[in-house]
């Protein structure tokens, strides 16, 4: 049986695949904190499709700027990924050190939490099953 099926545990699975992935473009971002030229790459955010997306096929929709929004609820178009500073690197590249390891950092504090979450559901299904 693959417990990837189970909608929660399907979607911490995805998650924690998204932060190996991103953890490899971050740690190539700072191996080439020194090279001429390089621009520093990120993925988009992680996105959970809720059941009622699936169910229905439609998404809430922001139809005038006046009404309230919901960080992250609403899908207003491609967000960008481009990798901006504060500060001007030797090299004249757009990746700078301090940036990159805060972002490893928390990629891996945030890939804890998702494993965290997942050994919990697991725990709760091996509870369930026993009794």
């Amino acid at each position: 049986m693959d417990i990837g099926g189970i909608g929660v545990i399907g979607q911490i699975k995805g998650r924690m695949q998204w932060h190996n992935a991103r953890q490899t473009v971050l740690a190539q971002n700072v191996a080439n904190v020194d090279t001429p030229g390089y621009r520093g790459k990120d993925f988009q955010p992680f996105k959970v499709e809720s059941p009622m997306d699936r169910q229905l096929g439609m998404r809430p929709v922001q139809t005038n700027p006046q009404h309230m929004q919901i960080a992250g609820s609403f899908d207003n178009g491609p967000r960008s990924s481009k990798v901006t500073g504060y500060e001007m690197t030797p090299y004249r590249n757009s990746v700078t050190a301090e940036q990159e390891m805060l972002k490893v950092t928390q990629n891996q504090l945030d890939y804890q939490i998702a494993t965290t979450v997942y050994q919990r559901n697991i725990g709760l299904l091996k509870m369930a099953i026993r009794r």
